[in-house]
Parts: structure tokens; C-alpha cells; sequence
């Protein structure tokens, strides 16, 4: 396989690198012989990493077979200045969690939300305040910046960690766009360290997660990957009625 991990080189700065990894060929040829294969289709990937929060970023495989010679990827690199969701100065609109103010840009918050689009709007006197309290109990301040950092556009990763409160914040403050993020990230099982079955119960039961719900009821036409990935673990005994009617339907 080939593999490629992202260094911070200035952690002193608020910063982000993004280096860029293309394949640009599904195979070389040397002398009419494949040097490197790869086992999926041509892709780039998009490696970002902030400078103030982490030291070496994700990594990125590539799977790969017949690879008996060397074989070339192509790199490129930015560094960037940012403007984040949460800023200083008295531009800056806040957004109290249980106490603590988190100073945002309204402008970039709403972009996000619907949400935060109508509140930051609407002629209450938390405009009058300049102050916007979220007030539900299970969004904790340490939610919020978690929230925060994954939507900026350093994009912190989406994790089998954080991804339930992610859901849980995009529903409550209805972010459509990051609700299909963390359904990228629910599908792609190389990464997530998660079992298709507890996928399948988050986006069946606990969300409405079109995207992964199809992927896998898809794959699970065959008879053998549903019977290993589904109806023997017990994620099956613990989804409800309706959705186990739905795979039993298959």
C-alpha cells in the first residue's frame, strides 16, 4: 500500500497545512509491465491539519497490489491563513453554552445553520444583547467547541468519538451539510472503526441517514455479508420493529 502522513512544521501560528495526494494513474506500465496497481478507482486525498490543535494528521492508504517497483505519487502543499467560525474583536457575536461564551462569526455560523440563521436574525432581545444562550441541557460547552472545530475550515476529522454529538448538534441546530459529512464518514468502514451493523442501527433508529442506510441495505443483497454483518451480531437484536421488517424484506 502506499501511505502518506501530514507533519506540522509551526504549531505557533493559526495556521493549517493541506497537502494533496493524487494517484493519477490506476496503473503504470514499464516495459509493458504493471509496476503498481491500484485496488480502487483514481481519487485525491486532502490531508488538513491546524496548526494550534495537532502535531501529524490523518493518514491516508491507498490499497495496492502487484507492487513490485516504485511507483510516484504527486504532492502538493498550502499554507493558509483562516478565518475561523470563532473569532475576536467587536465584530464577533456570542454564543453562550451553560456559562461559557464562544465568540463566532455569525456570518460563517449561519452559512452552517439553519438555526443560528433565524436566531441571529429575528428581533429578540438576545440580538439587543448581542448575546445568544443555547439552553439545551445536552449540549455541553466541550459539545460546542467540538462543533466548532469540526465545521471550520480546518475541518477537525470526524471520529468514531465525536460523531454521535455531531449528529446530535446538526439535528438540533439543523446543519444538512454536516449530517451528510459524518455520513460520509459513517460509510467509509476503512477508516471509522466502526461495524456496519452499528452504523446501520445509528442511521436506521437513532437518525434518519438516507445515504448510509441504501449503502448498506445494498451490499446486503448478498445473502452471506448480511448474514456476517448483520443478523449474527448483536446490534441485530436491538433494532427496532419496523427496520428489521425492512431487512428481512430483502
Amino acid at each position: 500500500s502506499c501511505s502518506l502522513y501530514v507533519k506540522n512544521l509551526d504549531s505557533s501560528v493559526r495556521k493549517f497545512v493541506m497537502t494533496t495526494m493524487e494517484v493519477k494513474e490506476k496503473e503504470r506500465y514499464v516495459s509493458a509491465c504493471p509496476v503498481f496497481t491500484t485496488t480502487g478507482p483514481t481519487r485525491m486525498e486532502r490531508f488538513v491539519l491546524c496548526g494550534q490543535s495537532e502535531a501529524v494528521g490523518c493518514r491516508r492508504i491507498f490499497p495496492m497490489k502487484d507492487a513490485y517497483g516504485i511507483h510516484r505519487v504527486q504532492i502538493s502543499v498550502a499554507i493558509q491563513r483562516i478565518d475561523p467560525a470563532y473569532i475576536d474583536g467587536e465584530s464577533a457575536t456570542v454564543v453562550v453554552v451553560k456559562d461559557r461564551e464562544f465568540r463566532v462569526s455569525a456570518p460563517y455560523l449561519s452559512m452552517w445553520s439553519r438555526y443560528f440563521r433565524v436566531y441571529f436574525q429575528v428581533d429578540m432581545k438576545e440580538k439587543k444583547e448581542g448575546r445568544y444562550p443555547i439552553k439545551d441541557e445536552n449540549i455541553s460547552p466541550d459539545d460546542f467547541q467540538e462543533l466548532l472545530n469540526v465545521i471550520n475550515p480546518t475541518d477537525k476529522p470526524i471520529t468514531s468519538h465525536n460523531y454521535m454529538k455531531l449528529l446530535e448538534m446538526a439535528n438540533r441546530f439543523e446543519m444538512p451539510e454536516l449530517t451528510r459529512r459524518v455520513e460520509l464518514f459513517l460509510i467509509d468502514f476503512e477508516r471509522n472503526d466502526l461495524s456496519r451493523a452499528t452504523a446501520f442501527r445509528v442511521a436506521s433508529d437513532l437518525f434518519n441517514l438516507q445515504l448510509v442506510q441504501s449503502s448498506l441495505l445494498h451490499r446486503w443483497r448478498d445473502p452471506r455479508k448480511l448474514q456476517n454483518e448483520l443478523l449474527t451480531t448483536g446490534e441485530y437484536a436491538k433494532l427496532s420493529a419496523e427496520t428489521k421488517a425492512l431487512v428481512n424484506e430483502r
